[in-house]
């Protein structure tokens, strides 16, 4: 008449906790995740603007460059007091043993 409940209560106890437990995890990871991603999200936009700011940067810097390159002329060259060549001098990187080409 009396059934012993104790030993299936208790495997339905650890079978409960277990689950319960499984799921507490798969839930903390999928907040985890989920997290991980929202702020990876964030970090890509505020990288994007870092690319587009240093983009218009280098543009300006570009701009600079090439106007500096067009004032750069044999004439300006002669009043800085530079001198045209007339016999060219190479240079060259030789080894350990002597060129015969001198």
């Amino acid at each position: 008449m009396f059934r012993n409940f104790n030993t299936t209560d208790h495997i339905e106890k650890k079978i409960f906790w277990a689950l319960s437990l499984f799921a507490a995890l798969f839930v903390a990871l999928y907040i985890y995740f989920v997290a991980n991603a929202t702020i990876a999200i964030v970090e890509r936009e505020q990288i994007e603007d870092d690319i587009a700011t240093l983009g218009g940067k280098l543009a300006a810097v570009e701009s600079n460059y090439l106007a500096a390159t067009a004032k750069l002329t044999p004439e300006f060259a002669r009043s800085l007091g530079f001198q045209e060549i007339t016999v060219p001098h190479f240079v060259s990187r030789t080894g350990l043993a002597l060129s015969s080409s001198r």
